[in-house]
């Protein structure tokens, strides 16, 4: 008798902190709401008690709004439950031919299966001179040291859209608009270094790009106010032979960088390989859209793993990685390295786990469409769904930590958006997402009072 009325005592006190918490999040909101910066826009909020896996709090959780990069969640733990936390892409080898002393009589060819990493500074392993020695020490220990032939990177002949639909100009000829091929090369991104004129309105000149770029980039650019940094943008479409840079770089810096991507990663690639040390005298280094029925496997090289992967997708919001990642899944379930097949999959494997894929409208994997619509209950479900799985723990350690709260945030134009766990002082855990779009005003100041509606969580 004591136990049934301790338990019911426990589920007595449980209701009051619940209700208590509904009104604390009521009252928030409705702050919120009344805000200026909202007087235009529109706000979806689900909270989901992740002990109960019940809503506790929602204000049009089911509106479909421009996620921006918390769409990232969703295909991390897509990627994750399909995947597993240990999966690697794969870098290939293969050679055609006949090795008649130390020469080899014949081509090599590299073919890329999606690997977002490779030439990657973020481990020593994928660093440009790492993939650059581990594929010359491979072709040595075969006797290789010499070719009489062609070394070619594969282009696969679908791999012909890197670009999701639904990306805009003005992003994709900057670093975080790479595109995701079959083969990808430092992550497709390389840097401009710039030197701002004497005064303001100065053309702006530029030193060097690294690595070098294939093609000829048009400078457009002119010296900007002192401190008023990065209005610099790169318009340069995939696999295009010349782009521009307009906008305006900062007065009194030196060597100011800025990033764009990669137009034709896998050129780059060769390019850079044949001015290295490691690099193989060989006829030429080409491209080559298929590889040939008779080339033998030689070795494979293997990418971090996708729970490190996800780390730098989630923490750094690299647009590319979650690309890579959808591709991929289209290919492996839907036999197709499109970013339509991913999205296909990510949403059929969604609606297997009930949740109504009206709310996950997705143009691609990272979240930089603006036409992605999404609700927050959307997004709360599956990371409702991910504190539940054995790669639970790689997950919740990839979500950045804002407010004292592990959460990935999102931002384009006129978007802004939270979706996270946490647990409070009474030891109760929350999946969450807020988003919210087309408010007025300063984006940091409307953080800060998303941020206010959130410590109520805590």
């Amino acid at each position: 008798m004591v136990r049934y009325w301790l338990l019911a005592l426990s589920v007595f006190i449980n209701c009051i902190a619940t209700a208590q918490l509904q009104q604390q999040l009521q009252q928030a909101t409705q702050k919120l709401l009344n805000d200026a910066q909202l007087s235009n826009g529109s706000l979806s909020f689900c909270v989901i008690d992740v002990g109960t896996q019940q809503q506790v709090f929602g204000h049009q959780t089911k509106l479909g709004l421009a996620p921006a990069s918390s769409l990232k969640v969703v295909t991390t733990a897509t990627a994750l439950a399909n995947l597993g936390n240990n999966f690697t892409f794969t870098t290939s080898i293969y050679t055609q031919g006949q090795l008649q002393q130390n020469t080899f009589v014949g081509n090599v060819y590299i073919v890329g299966n999606g690997d977002p990493s490779l030439g990657s500074w973020r481990w020593k392993h994928t660093t440009t001179d790492s993939i650059f020695a581990r594929v010359q020490q491979k072709l040595h220990t075969k006797g290789i040291y010499t070719i009489k032939g062609t070394i070619y990177v594969v282009e696969q002949q679908y791999d012909y859209q890197p670009i999701p639909d639904g990306w805009i100009w003005y992003d994709i000829g900057n670093y975080y608009g790479a595109g995701s091929y079959s083969f990808n090369w430092r992550e497709n991104q390389y840097d401009i270094i710039l030197q701002p004129g004497t005064k303001v309105g100065d053309s702006v000149r530029i030193q060097t790009t690294e690595p070098s770029i294939i093609g000829t980039l048009y400078n457009k650019l002119t010296t900007g106010p002192a401190g008023s940094g990065d209005n610099t943008s790169t318009y340069w479409t995939p696999k295009a032979n010349s782009g521009f840079i307009e906008g305006t770089a900062p007065l009194g810096e030196k060597n100011f960088t800025v990033s764009g991507s990669l137009p034709h990663p896998a050129l780059t690639f060769l390019q850079q390989w044949q001015k290295s040390k490691f690099s193989l005298a060989a006829n030429a280094y080409a491209i080559s859209e298929q590889l040939p029925a008779n080339a033998r496997l030689l070795d494979t090289l293997a990418s971090p793993t996708l729970a490190a992967l996800s780390y730098w997708f989630m923490q750094k919001s690299i647009n590319l990685y979650g690309e890579a990642f959808t591709k991929y899944l289209g290919q492996q379930y839907n036999k197709q390295f499109r970013t339509d097949a991913g999205t296909a999959f990510i949403k059929s494997f969604w609606k297997q786990q009930q949740i109504d894929v009206n709310e996950l409208k997705m143009q691609d994997g990272s979240g930089l469409s603006p036409q992605n619509r999404v609700s927050s209950n959307a997004l709360a479900q599956v990371l409702t769904y991910a504190t539940q799985q054995s790669w639970y723990s790689e997950f919740y350690n990839a979500l950045p930590l804002y407010n004292g709260m592990k959460m990935k945030s999102g931002t384009i134009g006129g978007s802004k958006a939270f979706a996270g766990i946490h647990t409070n002082k009474q030891g109760k855990t929350y999946a969450f997402a807020i988003i919210i779009n087309n408010y007025n005003g300063s984006p940091k100041s409307l953080v800060e009072k998303m941020y206010q509606l959130l410590n109520v969580l805590k």
